[in-house]
């Protein structure tokens, strides 16, 4: 029996017993597909249509107007037609069922991700997805979201969904849920997939030569930048030798930060402070808001090649902030931090550390920042190093 309809029947109180298909049962089944569910009126089988019958038992949870039910066939039909199939090849991936490429699996994973996207606006302002109570729409969708939000949806995008998020941990801590499903967890990280290499076609060794030589692909097309950064113009701050002198300097508030404005190049690099605006419930547990902060800059490993910087926990054990200042290339905020899932919640200020003494004062506070120092009137509990 499919799982809504287990939920469903709890909500319902039925007295449903689940049963393995024998000899005798296929006789009562003409169609030959499973689930099927056996009444006094008649059988039924499709998982759906067993889950709307056991639902018209509970008030409401089929809609209260036609309008309703309508909206609740449309929720459903989206998620059978569309997301189930959209999430297919990132779940085969990671659960090894199938053979998947890497392409596959990141437009499956994208797809799946996108459908939450779809979700997270239709929620805006509201708990549930049609009307002010829980219907089969919002029991159905979180059973299909399930098994991504345990290994593939990790917290950082979640975090950038909120009423998408908060909707699905509603739905699986209702009693009925939890008593078929268990304890549903949303994963901190998704699952690395297993997925199938692809096989390149090796070029003729002239042809080889000739695009090495070219610095083209191996299909001849010339080589594109990965980051748009890369075409930016050449800088005379080199950023390795940078960050090998300044770990290794001592006063870091101090002479390390001399030495930096010595080397520093204000027409290729531009600081920023950075400070996120924290959720109503945030701020208020340490371990927590140390989880959010090292999650945020380990999806920011990429960027490193690009960038160098600290961000600090400030506060109480019971009332936390996230504050910091980091250095970047080019001149505005680059397409590797809009494409972080946690970005748009920090407010961003451009510092003009060569001609604003507040500005380069601030950079010296937060690179020199350790433990129980004070800034902003807080002292510092975390200092993490983006370097």
């Amino acid at each position: 029996m499919s799982m809504p309809a287990r939920i469903i029947a709890k909500i319902a109180k039925s007295d449903l017993q689940v049963l393995l298909a024998d000899a005798e049962s296929k006789k009562m089944n003409p169609s030959g597909n499973y689930p099927m569910l056996v009444t006094p009126q008649g059988n039924l089988f499709e998982s759906l249509a067993i889950a709307k019958f056991l639902a018209a038992d509970v008030a409401g949870m089929l809609g209260a107007s036609a309008e309703d039910k309508a909206r609740i066939d449309q929720w459903i039909f989206w998620s059978f037609t569309g997301h189930l199939n959209d999430q297919r090849k990132a779940l085969q991936a990671i659960f090894g069922k199938a053979e998947v490429t890497q392409a596959e699996f990141t437009e499956s994973m994208n797809k799946a991700k996108g459908n939450a996207k779809t979700l997270n606006v239709a929620l805006k302002g509201k708990d549930w997805l049609v009307g002010s109570a829980m219907t089969l729409a919002d029991i159905v969708l979180a059973c299909h979201f399930m098994n991504a939000q345990q290994v593939l949806i990790d917290g950082g995008f979640r975090k950038a969904m909120p009423d998408f998020s908060n909707w699905f941990e509603r739905v699986v801590k209702v009693d009925a849920f939890v008593a078929v499903a268990g304890n549903v967890r949303a994963c901190a990280k998704s699952v690395k997939p297993t997925v199938k290499a692809e096989e390149k076609k090796a070029a003729a060794p002239k042809q080889q030569a000739a695009k090495k030589e070219a610095g083209d692909d191996q299909d001849g097309t010339p080589k594109k930048p990965k980051s748009a950064l890369e075409l930016l113009p050449e800088t005379k701050f080199d950023l390795f030798n940078f960050k090998t002198f300044f770990v290794n300097e001592a006063d870091k508030s101090g002479s390390a930060v001399d030495e930096f404005l010595k080397m520093y190049d204000a027409e290729g690099w531009s600081c920023w402070h950075m400070h996120y605006e924290m959720y109503k419930g945030e701020g208020e547990k340490l371990f927590m808001t140390e989880n959010m902060l090292d999650g945020y800059l380990q999806r920011w490993e990429d960027f490193r090649k690009w960038s160098f910087g600290k961000m600090c926990i400030l506060g109480t054990e019971t009332k936390q902030e996230i504050k910091g200042v980091f250095m970047w290339r080019g001149q505005v905020i680059p397409q590797e931090c809009i494409d972080h899932p946690s970005f748009e919640y920090y407010k961003t200020t451009k510092m003009d550390i060569l001609n604003k003494p507040e500005d380069l004062a601030e950079l010296r506070r937060y690179w020199g920042a350790v433990p129980d120092q004070v800034i902003d009137d807080m002292p510092v509990i975390v200092a993490r190093w983006q370097k």
